[in-house]
């Protein structure tokens, strides 16, 4: 999955290898610094479908893409003064998330890639994850980047596994929560490879992949992400591997369906377009779709004004 510097043609103007640019934010303020290696042009369609797999506008990963030029900087990065950000005490670089585990004496780690509030499924296959590994710890890495409209804001989901972790739910001394400043980028199996690689950066031996790990709508098969990884071979991570989960209200647990398939005898499912709907209109979820803690806060927050999307 490429990292690039895409801009418009007109702000490439005149730059060419040999130069230094500024990187600056919308404040003007500089951030960081580009001594330009390359400056090239890319077929935009053809760059959609060799990255997401389609040249959908559909697919937000492309359509930002497409609105982005076709004019892309290449060279090396120099950092002068990282982005402000409300969420810094979360942010933790490789460099400390590998200090913090050497110092609880962690050797198996596994990590947890999430952009949305935990619910009840999330929950079950992070412990579940801990069980089949035998992992000394879990770390919770959600993202806290850009995000797209509907989807929800880093403050409502870094405090709902505060929240969690406050209240117990997990077991003790055994989590990690720390942020992942980067944005979604949509594009499923390949997706899944990337921010397994990031956590192996941050000291994860092992990594938690879900039924449909940051896809969108229906542009990526059920057995994708595992044909990728299996395609990859040994990426020095080790991809755990979920299937749809569904809740057995029989038993009161959570069941890992085994064929695949989209139904399930029994079992009720959960929405994350019912979470969503369900706490705009102020309503509540069933506890075994959320724990009741994390359902009051966030209806709370929306209570008081403050928002949980973004719009």
């Amino acid at each position: 999955m490429p990292l690039v510097l895409q801009v418009a043609g007109s702000h490439a103007r005149g730059i060419g290898p040999g130069d230094r640019v500024a990187l600056r934010s919308a404040s003007g303020r500089i951030h960081a610094l580009l001594d330009v290696d390359e400056v090239y042009v890319e077929d935009l369609r053809a760059v959609a479908r060799m990255w997401f797999g389609a040249d959908s506008d559909t697919h937000p990963g492309a359509a930002k893409l497409f609105a982005g030029g076709d004019t892309f900087i290449g060279g090396d990065v120099l950092l002068v003064d990282r982005l402000p950000s409300p969420h810094r005490p979360y942010e933790l670089s490789p460099a400390q998330t590998r200090f913090v585990f050497t110092h609880k004496g962690w050797s198996k780690v596994v990590g947890f890639h999430g952009r949305n509030p935990p619910h009840r499924v999330h929950h079950h296959i992070q412990l579940e994850a801990l069980r089949r590994t035998g992992a000394d710890g879990l770390l919770v890495s959600p993202v806290i980047g850009p995000k797209k409209t509907n989807d929800f804001l880093a403050e409502p989901i870094l405090r709902s596994y505060q929240l969690m972790l406050a209240f117990g739910l997990y077991p003790n001394g055994r989590v990690v929560l720390g942020s992942f400043s980067t944005y979604s980028r949509y594009c499923g199996p390949r997706e899944a490879v990337f921010t397994a690689l990031c956590r192996k950066n941050m000291g994860c031996s092992h990594f938690i992949v879900g039924r449909d790990h940051t896809g969108v709508g229906d542009f990526y098969g059920a057995e994708d992400t595992r044909r990728l990884f299996g395609d990859l071979g040994g990426i020095g991570v080790e991809p755990v591997f979920f299937g749809r989960v569904g809740y057995d209200p029989r038993t009161n647990s959570y069941v890992e369906e085994d064929d695949g398939s989209q139904g399930g005898d029994g079992l009720e499912h959960i929405s994350g377009t019912a979470i969503r709907d369900a706490l705009r209109a102020g309503e509540r979820v069933p506890d075994w779709v959320m724990w009741e803690t994390v359902q009051e806060m966030l209806l709370a927050e929306r209570a008081a004004g403050r928002p949980l999307f973004c719009d």
